[in-house]
């Protein structure tokens, strides 16, 4: 699934203010048992229409979520003929797939749109000119549900975008001005997207998509998972992605305000390690990025600008960075020109430290007071400045 909000990476002009209420666990309960009544055993029946490809293979990269390995799963197929497919089998849950195209013999399927394969009938269309464009699938009682999310869900995107562009619009007219009056309808929008979250894993707490939607968009969203988790059924907090949820609620536990940022030891650019705690000053910056990250990079000029206008009043930063690549990670650290430490395991996306703060999407920063207690995070932009001028005295 591609990355929600264009200003944040991945390891989505009216303010919707509506107000949601969510129903009880076992009144879901009672409602997805009844809706799929009519199903009487547990085969599946995949149907297609590919406009632009009479012939050639679609494929289904199926995710592995019994081994806790989404990316490693099993891959099935279905012939193109005339471009019409079918494909069937049999699921006693749904499960989430990877729909790709392989027009040509001996070439690797492009693997793309994400959509559920349940008990009954789905329906595919999608065209194979441009790749696996406009994309559709409908039918099943668990694609359904993945398509009535990702109905009400665009709303709240498009205000989110249309507001970030606003902002960006602003800066290139008018300079680094205030935009409280847009903060502030971002803050709304973003609260009212949470309560839609909030709204459909109440209405689906026994469903497998609403586990995934929640697990996925908390990679994008600084929302307390704990919230979401309590919201299941037990089977789905067993899940592949209740376990996800439950490992990101304590990460999100572990780093609150208030809390001691979990300490770490990790080398910087020569090899040697340094570890969290001898690093400390009056106040600590641990910035998470990557030379790959566009928003992470845009970031580096305000928090250059901070640490040369606070480094000799007790501030410092910590970049920890999550690149895989060493030499991409060096040029970055030179090419943006800082002068702070710069620690990074090279290991990506597999990282102990990545875990350890719930670093599911960058940049993410956590600000810390001289005992180590994490008393800010997030401070992107301006709001770095203004935060260190409220506690640093003058």
């Amino acid at each position: 699934m591609k990355c929600p909000f264009y200003h944040t990476c991945l390891i989505g002009l009216p303010i919707i203010l509506t107000v949601y209420s969510c129903k009880t666990p076992d009144q879901d309960k009672k409602n997805t048992s009844q809706s799929q009544d009519t199903i009487v055993n547990n085969s599946f029946t995949l149907k297609g229409q590919v406009q632009g490809a009479d012939t050639g293979w679609v494929y289904f990269m199926k995710e592995d979520t019994i081994n806790d390995k989404p990316f490693g799963g099993q891959t099935d197929s279905a012939k193109i003929t005339k471009g019409s497919f079918s494909f069937t089998g049999e699921t006693e849950v749904p499960y989430k797939v990877t729909v790709g195209i392989k027009a040509v013999e001996n070439r690797r399927p492009f693997l793309s749109p994400v959509m559920f394969i349940d008990r009954g009938e789905t329906f595919i269309t999608f065209s194979a000119k441009p790749l696996l464009s406009a994309f559709e699938a409908k039918g099943s009682y668990a694609q359904n549900l993945f398509n009535e999310f990702n109905t009400n869900y665009k709303k709240f995107l498009d205000s989110s975008n249309a507001l970030f562009a606003a902002k960006m619009r602003l800066k290139k007219t008018a300079g680094n001005i205030s935009a409280d009056s847009l903060d502030r309808a971002s803050e709304a929008v973003e609260h009212s997207t949470q309560s839609y979250f909030l709204e459909f894993a109440g209405k689906y707490p026994a469903s497998i998509v609403s586990a995934y939607i929640i697990n996925e968009y908390l990679k994008f969203y600084k929302w307390d998972p704990l919230v979401f988790y309590r919201l299941f059924t037990d089977s789905i907090k067993a899940s592949y992605y209740g376990r996800q949820i439950e490992l990101k609620a304590a990460s999100f536990s572990r780093t609150n305000i208030g809390s001691v940022a979990p300490d770490f030891t990790i080398p910087d650019a020569n090899g040697k390690p340094h570890n969290l705690r001898s690093l400390l000053s009056t106040y600590t910056l641990i910035d998470f990025w990557a030379s790959w990250c566009k928003p992470c990079r845009a970031e580096n000029p305000f928090l250059l600008k901070a640490f040369n206008q606070y480094k000799n009043k007790g501030f410092t930063i910590i970049s920890v960075s999550m690149d895989n690549n060493r030499q991409d990670w060096l040029r970055a650290i030179k090419d943006d020109n800082l002068p702070w430490k710069q620690l990074s395991d090279i290991k990506g996306n597999e990282s102990p430290v990545k875990l350890l703060y719930g670093v599911y999407g960058i940049p993410r920063n956590f600000l810390l007071n001289e005992k180590g207690q994490i008393i800010a995070k997030d401070l992107r932009g301006e709001k770095l400045g203004q935060k260190l001028w409220e506690v640093i005295p003058d």
